[in-house]
C-alpha cells in the first residue's frame, strides 16, 4: 500500500473508531448505500468492451457510500466516505504513489461530504467544510432517491459538484428557503476537486454563490421552484445560473433543471408516473430528456433520451432499469445504452 493510500485509510479508521468507540460520548448513526449496476453500451458503432479501463459496459460496483452522524446540542457533524468502481489500493513497491489491479485501476475512494453544522433556528444553519453544491439533483444524490441510473450532463459540466467553504442555510416564513456560501476558488487550469491554486501559486478569491427557492405541499400535491447563482473566481471570473423545479401531483411528477455558464449550457427534464402498489410496493416509470453543448470544445453538443422504471419491493431496496439513446455532433460520441442497477440502503 501507499504512503497516501495507507494514510487515507488510516485516517478514516481513526474517524469510525472515534465515533464509535464510546456510545454514551460519540454515539454515531452509520447508514450507507451499496449500488450495484450493469452496463451494456454500444459507442460509435462499436460493441462494449468490458476489458477497456474503464470499461464501456459489464458489472460496475458503481458506488458504496458510507455516513457518519453525530448530533450534540445544536451541533451535527457529518462524514461520508465514498468508495466507486470497487477501488483498491496496492504497493507498487517505491512508496510514490497509489495503484489499483485490473480492472479496478479507474476506481476512486474520497470522502464525499464532511462537514460541522450549528443549528441556532429554522431560519439560520451555519455549515462548515465539504457539502455538494445544492442544486435539486445534488440534494437528493443518494441513488434510492434520484429516479433514473443516468446522471444529467450539466450537473458536473457547468456548476462546481463541491463546496469546501462555509455555508449559511434556512427556512423563511410562507416556504421561502436558502442557500448562501463562499468556497474555494476552481482555477480552470488547475482545478482539483474545489482546492486549485493559480499557477502562480497566487490564492484566488473565494467563490461566492446562493440558491433562493419556495416550496409549497398538501395532501397530494407539493411544488418547488428554485434559481441559483454562483460567482466563480477562476481564470474567466465566469457568472454561472441556473433554475430548478420540482412538481408532484398524485401519482405524477417532474423534475426539471436548466444552468448556464460562459460556455457551457444544459438542462433536462424528468417526468415520472408512479403505481402505488400492495404493502408499499411501488413501480415508477420515467421518461428522461437531457440536452448539454459546450461552445469551446468542437463546439460540442450532446442529446440523451430515453425511458426507465424504477421499483421499489421494499422501502431499502430499489431496482432500476433504463434504456438511453445520445446523439452528438461527434458521429464517435452516439451511443446506446442498457442499464440495469441494484440499490440497497442501509440504516
Amino acid at each position: 500500500m501507499s504512503f497516501n493510500g495507507g494514510r487515507f485509510l488510516l485516517g478514516a479508521g481513526l474517524l469510525v473508531f472515534v465515533l464509535l468507540s464510546s456510545p454514551t460520548v460519540y454515539a454515531a448513526n452509520v447508514s450507507g448505500f451499496i449500488n450495484f449496476e450493469y452496463n451494456q453500451f454500444n459507442i460509435g458503432g462499436k460493441s462494449s468492451n468490458p476489458d477497456q479501463n474503464p470499461p464501456f459496459g459489464g458489472f460496475d460496483l458503481q458506488r458504496i457510500g458510507i455516513d457518519f452522524e453525530h448530533d450534540q446540542d445544536i451541533f451535527t457533524a457529518i462524514a461520508q466516505l465514498q468508495i466507486e468502481h470497487g477501488a483498491q489500493f496496492r504497493d507498487m513497491g517505491t512508496g510514490s504513489g497509489a495503484a489499483a489491479a485490473s480492472p479496478t485501476a479507474f476506481g476512486e475512494v474520497g470522502l464525499e461530504r464532511g462537514w460541522i453544522q450549528a443549528r441556532f433556528d429554522e431560519l439560520f444553519h451555519l455549515k462548515l467544510g465539504k457539502e455538494l453544491i445544492p442544486t435539486l439533483w445534488e440534494r437528493e444524490h443518494y441513488p434510492s432517491l434520484y429516479m433514473s441510473i443516468s446522471e444529467p450532463q450539466i450537473e458536473e459540466n457547468v456548476f462546481q459538484e463541491y463546496i469546501i467553504g462555509a455555508l449559511a442555510e434556512g427556512t423563511l416564513p410562507w416556504g421561502f428557503l436558502y442557500n448562501l456560501w463562499l468556497n474555494n476558488a476552481e482555477n480552470t487550469l488547475t482545478s482539483s476537486g474545489g482546492h486549485s491554486v493559480a499557477s502562480d501559486k497566487t490564492t484566488l478569491p473565494p467563490d461566492y454563490g446562493g440558491r433562493f427557492g419556495w416550496q409549497n405541499a398538501g395532501d397530494d400535491y407539493s411544488m418547488y421552484f428554485g434559481a441559483l447563482l454562483v460567482k466563480e473566481q477562476n481564470v474567466q471570473s465566469d457568472t454561472v445560473y441556473g433554475f430548478e423545479t420540482a412538481l408532484k401531483w398524485k401519482s405524477f411528477s417532474l423534475w426539471s433543471e436548466y444552468s448556464r455558464a460562459l460556455i457551457t449550457r444544459g438542462y433536462y427534464l424528468l417526468p415520472s408516473y408512479t403505481f402505488y402498489l400492495k404493502a408499499g410496493t411501488e413501480l415508477t416509470l420515467y421518461i428522461l430528456f437531457d440536452s448539454f453543448n459546450n461552445d469551446v470544445v468542437g463546439p460540442q453538443s450532446r442529446n440523451i433520451a430515453g425511458f426507465g422504471l424504477n421499483y421499489k419491493p421494499k422501502p431499502y431496496l430499489t431496482l432500476k432499469a433504463e434504456e438511453m439513446w445520445t446523439q452528438a455532433n461527434n458521429a464517435e460520441q452516439a451511443s446506446q445504452a442498457f442499464r440495469l442497477g441494484f440499490i440497497y440502503h442501509f440504516d
